[in-house]
């Protein structure tokens, strides 16, 4: 995922119709249960494997992803569709942490002291 490629791989990958990705969420959704999927779409789904591996890793780190988390256990069945639905729709993403301001004169003090030097 690092670079331009990378992203342009993840959004393509999540939105062209083509995707065995995108059909496998698809199908997730109409309620086809994850081990019934390849054989649909008659290739391997990476996500079908990646997502629950993604899942536990971050649970493991003690990162909260609810959302993950949660289509990981929908995937590997541990979860019926209906919950991870309701799950979604009730997920509020915490505030965005943005940096303090800097404290007012900070950039004439910090122009001060480089030009000092």
């Amino acid at each position: 995922m690092i670079g331009l490629a990378g992203a342009g791989d993840l959004v393509a990958t999540a939105l062209a119709r083509d995707s065995r990705n995108r059909r496998a969420g698809e199908l997730l959704a109409a309620g086809v249960p994850a081990a019934e999927i390849p054989a649909r779409i008659g290739q391997a789904v990476e996500a079908l494997e990646s997502v629950p591996l993604l899942a536990r890793a971050l649970g493991a780190a003690d990162v909260g992803a609810p959302v993950t988390s949660a289509l990981g256990r929908l995937i590997s069945g541990e979860l019926p569709l209906e919950a991870w639905v309701a799950l979604v729709r009730a997920t509020v993403p915490p505030p965005a942490l943005w940096r303090r301001r800097p404290q007012p004169g900070f950039w004439r003090r910090a122009w001060r002291w480089a030009t000092e030097r």
